[in-house]
């Protein structure tokens, strides 16, 4: 069960790309209905439901929450509410991830359950087939490893551009979109992230609305190319 609407590319890589190819099913509601999910959970036997964080307080607060038999659910994160609820067991930690709507949803993250002290507040390994660079956000200049700047990204998902934009000022001379996002590389290649750059926010950027998905055919650099590292988030 997912609580977001198809027009979001996470809904595309987490419910129906985490779905369909282990056999699964769906269940959607046409808008998010926070009774209606619970009875929808129970009838359906749901096992990994996906909501928006101002989303399961509602479902706690709904009629028929103390009632729900939710002990189907076994993939849901034990900070959230649902997690609390009588009927529901689980150890289970949501995997920790970075990306964006440009890039098709996530570019970095770690395998559900990995331990706190390895992720240790990272957001994660960089994933196949994707490149993360660190840039000066003002002359676009590549950083040092654990120097903070501006997050770039490439890779096979990224989307072709934005619609009505030159494509130039969309991505690097490389083929990297730079995100917005701030951050830095760990001795692990690992990226911490903070809410936004002053340079270039992606506060009051363009609407992602506006992008136009789809893969991107330009290889990276060798000496950016990803090597086994991974991304962590800035506070």
């Amino acid at each position: 069960w997912t609580a977001n609407g198809l027009f979001w590319s996470g809904n595309f890589v987490m419910a129906i790309g985490g779905t369909f190819p282990s056999g699964g099913a769906i269940v959607l509601q046409p808008t998010f209905q926070a009774a209606e999910a619970l009875e929808l959970m129970q009838a359906e036997r749901v096992s990994y439901p996906t909501a928006w964080p101002h989303q399961w307080p509602q479902l706690e607060e709904a009629p028929g929450w103390s009632t729900a038999d939710l002990k189907s659910v076994r993939y849901v994160d034990r900070a959230t509410p649902l997690a609390r609820h009588p009927t529901v067991s689980t150890s289970w930690r949501e995997p920790t991830a970075y990306g964006s709507t440009e890039t098709f949803a996530i570019s970095t993250a770690f395998l559900a359950g990995t331990p706190e002290e390895v992720a240790g507040g990272s957001h994660g390994e960089v994933l196949p087939g994707n490149t993360v660079k660190i840039v000066d956000p003002l002359t676009g200049a590549v950083l040092p490893r654990g120097q903070r700047g501006e997050i770039a990204v490439k890779g096979p998902t990224l989307m072709l551009g934005y619609v009505g934009v030159p494509i130039d000022e969309t991505l690097d001379a490389e083929g990297f979109f730079r995100t917005g996002d701030g951050g830095h590389l760990d001795r692990h290649h690992q990226d911490r992230r903070s809410q936004c750059l002053a340079a270039r926010s992606r506060c009051g950027a363009r609407h992602v609305s506006r992008g136009q998905g789809g893969p991107h055919g330009r290889r990276a650099p060798r000496d950016a190319r990803r090597d086994g590292g991974g991304l962590r988030r800035a506070q």
